[in-house]
């Protein structure tokens, strides 16, 4: 609840996420874009049932980064949840922690290549 109620974390998150819309993936059917805020991450880890709201103290320190993908024509509605450090996917993941399709992980992989990295500076 206190980093939830920190707005410096979240102005952090915020700017993170500025620099992070350099590595947005879109094609015919999805888009992938990075979390924009606290908010965001608490809405992601209640609509996937997972644990990812946890995350936001190492996304406004940008020891990880969290990705959203969703299809293009139900944006809001949230479908994979990933999670980058160091430049490479560490985890995606389905609503309750189910892996991706096979699909879904290869269109995952390919946008992996695609990465800037980001320093912590």
């Amino acid at each position: 609840m206190v980093i939830a109620t920190d707005p410096k974390i979240n102005e952090r998150i915020h700017t993170l996420s500025n620099l992070l819309l350099l590595n947005k993936y879109e094609d015919d059917k999805y888009v992938i874009f990075p979390a924009v805020s606290v908010e965001s991450l608490i809405d992601e880890s209640s609509q996937m049932s997972n644990c990812v709201r946890n995350y936001c103290l190492d996304m406004s320190n940008n020891r990880c980064q969290i990705y959203f993908m969703r299809y293009k024509n139900d944006i809001k509605k949230s479908f994979i949840t990933i999670e980058v450090r160091n430049n490479k996917v560490v985890q995606a993941k389905a609503r309750f922690n189910e892996e991706p399709t096979t699909e879904i992980m290869n269109i995952i992989k390919k946008w992996e290549q695609t990465l800037i990295p980001l320093s912590n500076e």
